[in-house]
């Protein structure tokens, strides 16, 4: 996770310094996926004051997450449970980035959970019917006993689906 803080003084400049904080990161994930931008020299830009001459280019389609948190989360939660599979789940199916927020290596150099919102699963596809069977997918690549996932991500957009998961 990228943070990042500027101190502006108008309500413009807030308003910008809010969305380059990436404090919500699975709000992040999806933008982040379909930025097709030099993300280092927007965030140059912004630092130098130079805005006004960038322009954003995103890529097409729509993009979702879906996040996979510690078993108990929000409440209390183990932490260490071991996390497998995830470079094989970012392959079964193109356009899929797995964010890691509460995540570290062990001693044998086995990503461990450490948070309890932990990983966000991120895919883009070419509307969100396509974007959510493909972040759904690679969920359900995850090798995590000690993890788990909402089953209702997009049911607004796509009511008709309802995933079923293997955590």
């Amino acid at each position: 996770m990228i943070t990042f803080t500027l101190c502006f003084v108008s309500l413009i400049e807030a308003i910008i310094i809010y969305a380059c904080h990436f404090s919500f990161w699975n709000f992040t994930q999806v933008l982040m996926v379909r930025l097709e931008s030099d993300l280092v020299q927007v965030l140059l830009a912004a630092c130098r004051g130079e805005l006004s001459g960038v322009s954003l280019d995103w890529s097409p389609g729509s993009a979702m997450v879906v996040v996979m948190a510690s078993k108990g989360y929000p409440g209390s939660y183990e932490k260490g449970t071991i996390i497998e599979n995830l470079e094989e789940a970012e392959l079964v199916a193109p356009d899929i980035k797995i964010f890691h927020a509460g995540t570290a290596f062990d001693s044998e150099r086995r990503f461990i959970a450490t948070g309890g919102r932990v990983l966000g699963v991120t895919a883009k596809g070419n509307d969100l019917e396509e974007a959510c069977d493909r972040a759904y997918q690679a969920v359900e690549n995850v090798n995590w006993p000690g993890g788990f996932y909402r089953r209702d991500i997009g049911w607004r957009a796509l009511p008709q689906k309802q995933h079923a998961s293997k955590v």
